[in-house]
């Protein structure tokens, strides 16, 4: 068991360097926004409890990691990198762990292996090491929250139910998606146990959880708060979108709602797993309809990828990234059914089959890349050559990059008057109005704006710096102002 467990950490590290190590790893503006949150935490600036501008997002569990991380590789893109693959690795080691406590009779190699194709699924790649506030927490904790259900001595624990019911709240101050496919496994532990004692403790956990957070969120900023879901959402439309949704998702290769197009090998293994969920889930109405005698944990595990997959048709728009619930939910789907399979050297044989696709298709993100990495380095860099202190940032998420990436040495702000963080539209206002600070304009590269400007200057092909800009023309460039005057 513990050669087996090193062997899953090994795995989820070894299969991350080539994204780590490579010239593309960058992290986006709302990662930044994260790895700022972690900086003001490691200098005692605060204790930011949820992602900036949010009553969502709890993110206390992945800020305190990179705090630390920062002290050993320093405020940058892999200190926050390095320190999620850690969090997301912990929740790997828990599902493998969740296995081992469910079982298996006829197979042996099942656990092991079911976990390995979770570290190479590539709907994971990216997101293992990605800090967006509350989504590596909600995955982690899920992990967690699986392995208290099934412990075998949780059913005599009074303490584990009371653990439980805390840490749901956790995870739906973090993702609520996550909670979606974890009710009816949750459900189905509550009707077998079947103790008044042990349904109290889950309903008493979950009641501190919820009074602690209300008396954490009084008071809280409420900056960005979005209607994902909507019963209005709900047509034809959404409904057949599903399946391709599930595919883009699976493949891990996307950034937003925009799909970078990966290798063959993700493709074929986003494919093969989209249809194995549709082929598993019908095995199970097939299963429930003849009333064969099996698991009931396997219907529990079928209702949990259903439901998770409904909650796509209350939503307007491609989220890829709401799906990820969906890959551990499926392979605790999976690990299920192939019990009721007694062929086990052709399962196994299939499962090692895909964890060697798996092994090539994470190899390739090395290559993986939404944005040039380079011009906003050149960017950063020029920026401090120039002493510039405060910026007007014209592209939205761009000024957040700024500040990490400058460990704000450079303050930056967007169009808006308000923002996630107001302190940095204050400061930058501030400094304008004063006018005894190095001030500058980015924008997007206009050859015209460039020539009839005298402190203009280009960025590679992409960036435009204008130094000490008039307030007339950030107005211009739609910068809004709130009451400090900022005459000059």
């Amino acid at each position: 068991l513990k050669y087996n467990i090193l062997l899953i950490i090994v795995a989820c590290v070894v299969s991350r360097l080539p994204l780590l190590l490579s010239q593309n790893l960058y992290l986006d503006g709302d990662e930044c926004i994260l790895g700022l949150m972690a900086k003001h935490f490691a200098e005692g600036k605060g204790v930011p409890l949820f992602f900036y501008g949010q009553s969502y997002g709890f993110s206390l569990i992945e800020i305190v990691p990179i705090s630390l991380s920062y002290f050993l590789f320093g405020i940058s893109d892999i200190a926050v990198k390095i320190s999620m693959l850690g969090l997301w690795t912990l929740g790997i080691v828990f599902f493998y762990k969740t296995l081992l406590e469910i079982g298996s009779q006829k197979n042996n190699w099942a656990p092991l292996l079911i976990t390995l194709i979770f570290v190479f699924v590539p709907s994971f790649a990216i997101w293992s090491m990605k800090a967006r506030g509350g989504y590596l927490t909600a995955f982690f904790l899920s992990s967690v929250v699986l392995y208290l259900l099934f412990h075998k001595k949780s059913n005599h624990s009074k303490f584990i139910p009371l653990i439980i019911g805390v840490l749901l709240t956790i995870i739906y101050q973090s993702q609520p998606l996550w909670l979606v496919g974890l009710m009816p496994l949750l459900i189905y532990t509550v009707y077998t146990v079947r103790k008044v004692n042990y349904t109290l403790s889950l309903a008493l956990g979950a009641l501190a959880g919820s009074i602690l957070f209300i008396a954490l969120k009084f008071d809280l900023s409420q900056f960005w708060s979005p209607n994902v879901l909507s019963f209005s959402n709900i047509s034809w439309d959404t409904i057949v979108s599903v399946p391709q949704i599930m595919y883009y998702s699976l493949m891990g290769s996307y950034n937003y709602s925009t799909v970078v197009i990966p290798v063959l090998a993700t493709q074929l293994l986003a494919l093969t797993f989209t249809v194995l969920i549709f082929a598993t889930l019908l095995i199970g109405v097939i299963f429930l309809l003849q009333r064969r005698k099996t698991n009931k944990l396997f219907y529990a595990a079928c209702v949990s990828v259903l439901l998770t997959l409904a909650y796509l048709v209350f939503m307007d728009n491609a989220g890829y990234r709401y799906l990820l619930p969906l890959s551990g939910y499926a392979l605790l789907m999976f690990y299920l059914f192939i019990q009721t399979i007694d062929k086990t050297k052709m399962v196994n044989a299939v499962l090692s089959l895909i964890i060697v696709l798996g092994v090539y298709s994470m190899y390739s993100f090395k290559n993986y890349a939404f944005n040039d990495k380079s011009e906003k380095d050149l960017l950063v860099e020029a920026l401090l050559d120039k002493n510039v202190e405060y910026v007007y940032c014209e592209k939205g998420l761009l000024q957040w990059e700024i500040m990490f990436h400058s460990q704000e040495k450079i303050i930056a702000r967007y169009k808006s008057s308000t923002d996630r963080y107001p302190k940095y539209i204050r400061q930058v206002d501030a400094a304008l109005a004063q006018s005894n600070s190095n001030i500058a304009l980015v924008t997007n590269l206009n050859e015209e704006l460039r020539q009839n400007s005298v402190r203009a200057t280009p960025i590679g092909d992409k960036y435009l710096i204008i130094e000490n800009p008039s307030k007339d023309l950030l107005v211009r460039h739609g910068f809004a102002f709130g009451d400090i005057d900022t005459k000059n």
